[in-house]
Order: structure tokens, then C-alpha cells, then sequence
């Protein structure tokens, strides 16, 4: 069950003295999905998933919050970085490497072959409606990512997300086909470094993505 009683700022200081968050996701909400705000409203466009670890007792939550009410938790001190906004309406934003670590606003640069798998994931859960499993593969290629976005992960990592669409039954693709019409039109993903890493891979599975 997701943590609630954020409303206002005192009560979400006291979430942030009492639980240690981990920002997982900052993304979009898609037609027909419903999530609720740590404050108990509902989400309309853009929202943070973080995994939450009690600081006196060890229990794993989660917490979702609208991006003004992420802001707001991000900036208690200390303050927690703030993550990119996926957004699969629009385009990414141009980026210009300015050496290691560099990305301004938008983050670090990242590694092509880790933005196709970071895409993928984000892609993935937004389809099911439903974020990584805390402890789960998912969450930690994207937890490899934040920690090192410039440095290419192992091809091992493309089998994972691979099978964990395989367990669903259907190619990523035709998820998103399946999608309610989004407008703007989502753009096109092809993923052709992950279908690359695969063909490498000792198996050769077969790609889902």
C-alpha cells in the first residue's frame, strides 16, 4: 500500500524524517490509468514513484506524488536529486555533452545503449500501469543507470528487460499499439541497440521489445 497523509508541508516533512525515498520513476500517466498523490488527489498529467525504507523499522513502501508535490519532498533538506521527466509524447531533449557528468537540467549524458533500456522500462511499466518490483531487475538496471548514465551496462542487462516482457505475453510493441490514442502522437521507438546486445547474447532469445 502506497504511503499517504502528505498533505501540506509539515506532513510531508515528517515522511521524509521518517522514511528514506528513493526517486524511481518521473514520468507520464496515460489515458485510463488512476493514481492517487501522497496528499490524496488524484494525478492528472506527470508524477514521481519512489521506493520508501522506514527509517526505524526497515518496511519497504512506495509513494507516488504529482510533480508539485515532489518538489516539494525532493527539496527537504537533504535534498534528494531530481530525476528526468520521461515523457513518450514528446521528444527528448537535445543534449550536448559537456564532459563526463555533464547534462545541465536534464541530467547527466547518458549512454545510448542504457537510454534504449532506461526507454524500454519506462515504456514497460507504463503499459502494465505499475512500477518495478522493489528489489526486482527492473529496478535495478534503473538504479545501474542513475548510478553510472555514461557508461554503457552489460548486454546481460538487455536479456533481462527482454524476459521481463516476455512475461507478460506480448512484444512491447504491441503494447503500445494497443495504447488509448495519445495525443500528441507518441513517438517511434525501435530499440535497435537492445535487439543488438541480444543477437550477441549466448542464447540469441528471441526480442520482445
Amino acid at each position: 500500500m502506497a504511503i499517504k497523509g502528505g498533505r501540506g508541508d509539515e506532513k510531508k516533512a515528517q515522511i521524509r524524517l521518517e522514511w528514506e525515498l528513493v526517486p524511481i520513476l518521473h514520468t507520464r500517466l496515460l489515458n485510463g490509468q488512476e493514481i492517487i498523490c501522497c496528499c490524496g488527489d488524484k494525478v492528472t498529467t506527470t508524477y514521481y514513484r519512489f521506493d520508501a525504507k522506514n527509517r526505524s523499522n526497515g518496511k519497504q513502501d512506495v509513494l507516488f506524488a504529482a510533480d508539485g508535490c515532489a518538489r516539494k519532498l525532493l527539496g527537504i533538506a537533504p535534498a534528494i536529486a531530481p530525476l528526468p521527466l520521461f515523457d513518450p509524447l514528446q521528444a527528448p531533449p537535445v543534449r550536448r555533452n559537456r564532459g563526463a557528468g555533464g547534462g545541465g537540467a536534464n541530467g547527466p549524458v547518458m549512454h545510448p545503449f542504457n537510454r534504449e533500456l532506461y526507454e524500454a522500462i519506462h515504456l514497460l511499466l507504463m503499459c502494465w500501469g505499475r512500477p518495478p518490483s522493489a528489489g526486482g531487475p527492473l529496478a535495478a538496471i534503473l538504479a545501474d543507470i542513475r548510478q553510472a548514465p555514461g557508461i554503457s551496462l552489460p548486454d546481460s542487462a538487455a536479456k533481462s528487460v527482454n524476459s521481463v516482457i516476455k512475461s507478460g505475453q506480448r512484444t512491447l510493441t504491441a503494447m503500445l499499439q494497443a495504447l488509448p490514442p495519445q495525443t500528441p502522437s507518441m513517438r517511434t521507438f525501435t530499440f535497435p541497440l537492445i535487439r543488438q546486445a541480444l543477437s550477441r547474447h549466448r542464447e540469441q532469445p528471441t526480442s520482445w521489445v
